[in-house]
């Protein structure tokens, strides 16, 4: 008669796992290599929690198309210890890009006819870089008002700058930066005086009136 061993032992292997289609998701730059990836898990049994977490980077922080990724994954999840994942690390590509400078010119009053100055200021920069770090060429400021425009509301708009990492835009503020106003002409000192005399004689030349007491 046979007789079995009262306890009786075996190894389970955890479960092959694979992912699928990774792809990291396009970003705008912001200086940093960091990729956020994602993919298919499968093999999963029903009704069992598990995922995968995954890290990525690209293989330049620069602003491109194409752009290598490198990714690992790790299984997580209340079930994930009865898996394995056969494709833990890979490969894919992504893209990075232009981060947005915008040109904000100062708002600007003058009268029309004068010289102006204009200014404004480049803002957007990322990863504490600057105007001297992050981009070439000469800041310039320009406006379609000449000396001879009217009165009225003119556009300041930036230029000259062109950046690796960045395209350009006008604030919407610009559209509208310049206000010429009309010159203002001091009344000359004849027509003070003659407005004071002529206000004089009128005042000299009112008629009086003389009410007469009543006779008793």
């Amino acid at each position: 008669m046979l007789q079995l061993p009262a306890t009786l032992t075996a190894n389970v292997s955890p479960a092959p796992l694979s992912l699928s289609a990774v792809a990291a998701a396009d970003k705008v730059y912001d200086g940093l290599t960091a990729a956020t990836s994602a993919g298919t898990l499968g093999g999963v049994c029903a009704g069992d929690s598990v995922g995968a977490v995954f890290s990525g980077r690209f293989a330049s922080a620069d602003a491109g198309a194409g752009l290598s990724v490198d990714w690992t994954a790790l299984l997580s999840g209340a079930d994930a210890a009865n898996y394995a994942l056969l494709n833990a690390a890979g490969s894919t590509s992504g893209r990075i890009l232009p981060a947005t400078l915008t040109y904000a010119a100062t708002r600007v009053t003058a009268v029309a006819g004068s010289p102006l100055l204009l200014g404004g200021t480049v803002e957007g920069f990322v990863a504490g870089q600057t105007l001297a770090t992050a981009t070439t060429g000469s800041l310039l400021w320009t406006t379609p008002a000449t000396l001879a425009s009217p009165a009225g509301r003119y556009a300041i708009e930036g230029s000259g700058l062109s950046a690796r990492n960045y395209v350009f835009v006008q604030a919407p503020g610009n559209a509208d930066a310049l206000k010429l106003t009309l010159a203002f002409l001091p009344t000359s000192p004849a027509s003070i005086t003659t407005r004071v005399i002529g206000s004089a004689v009128a005042a000299v030349t009112q008629p009086r009136v003389f009410s007469t007491p009543p006779f008793g």
